[in-house]
């Protein structure tokens, strides 16, 4: 998307890439919560709960940060470039 705007990407240039994913997001996340909390009993749903979000935490900061690795690892002199000159 960086090389499609440029440095300094107006607000409509990313809103439809945001609205995507917050969509998909939104239909995923909330049956995905539904369907595992209903596999447990009532009385552990709040330590099933707080085992899903920790897990979907982990899960996000280990995948942003091995896109990250494999980003800058690729095209990180592209990228100081880019922002350098910003």
């Amino acid at each position: 998307m960086l090389e499609a705007t440029g440095p300094d990407p107006a607000g409509w240039q990313i809103a439809l890439p945001l609205a995507v994913a917050g969509l998909g997001n939104g239909l995923f996340i909330a049956p995905n919560i539904d369907f595992v909390l209903s596999a447990v009993p009532p009385r552990e749903a709040g330590a099933a709960s707080g085992v899903l979000n920790t897990g979907q935490r982990v899960g996000s900061a280990v995948g942003i940060a091995a896109i990250g690795t494999i980003l800058f690892g690729t095209r990180g002199s592209d990228l100081c470039v880019v922002i350098s000159t910003a």
